[in-house]
């Protein structure tokens, strides 16, 4: 593994994002809950969420994909091989929404891959809102760095097991489309 994080900046057009954000604002939204457990824990995460379509939207799917593997190949050099599910995530600042630090791999899991690629596109404007900072523990970003990972249509890729947060939301909306891709388990 080369790298903690990988960044593409506002490597998705504006007008790629905005249907994208069309097509997430038309589902449903539960509440986010914590995925070891099943459980919504709002100390942990608040944030409401919506899992797109394989077959409906495998546009989004693809593309998500098609970045993860990017960056896999780029910095990571993991064995990936499918897409697990893409979730559309809202954070508002009515709530001080958040995602607490944590990890994306599962490692009691019983299934036979686990995550290994977390992408991250980050979809609303920095003028959207305030706070809500996608941070990677460890990750030394530098100020180019900050800037660039809060412009809409940049790709973030993080290997999955390396804990991240997304600190609350004090002003505005933060949307962000998240997708996991998985390999053959890490052994």
């Amino acid at each position: 593994m080369k790298y903690s994080w990988y960044s593409y900046p506002s490597k998705i057009n504006s007008g790629q994002i905005d249907d994208i954000v069309k097509v997430c604002l038309g589902k449903s939204l539960k509440k986010g809950e914590i995925r070891h457990t099943n459980t919504v824990n709002l100390k942990v995460r608040k944030s409401s969420i919506a899992f797109l379509d394989r077959y409906e939207e495998k546009n989004i799917y693809d593309l998500v994909y098609d970045w993860g593997v990017n960056a896999n190949n780029q910095a990571f050099g993991f064995d990936v091989n499918e897409l697990e599910t893409v979730q559309f995530t809202l954070y508002d600042s009515s709530d001080k929404d958040k995602y607490d630090w944590h990890i994306d791999t599962d490692w009691f899991s019983d299934e036979m891959s686990h995550r290994k690629v977390s992408v991250i596109i980050q979809l609303s404007d920095p003028s959207d809102y305030e706070g809500g900072v996608f941070e990677v523990e460890g990750a030394n970003f530098s100020k180019q760095d900050k800037i660039n990972n809060l412009q809409k249509g940049t790709v973030i890729a993080i290997p999955s097991f390396i804990r991240h947060r997304v600190t609350p939301v004090t002003k505005g909306k933060r949307m962000s489309l998240i997708g996991w891709v998985l390999g053959a388990k890490f052994r």
